[in-house]
């Protein structure tokens, strides 16, 4: 449990960089 939480902060950081980056590939697509 206690892993996990600290590992929530970087899933974070990292799903926010490639959620950036597909709305950037979506709207280039689009």
């Amino acid at each position: 449990m206690e892993q996990m939480i600290l590992r929530l902060p970087k899933v974070k950081a990292i799903t926010g960089l490639s959620r950036s980056t597909i709305y950037l590939r979506m709207s280039e697509g689009r």
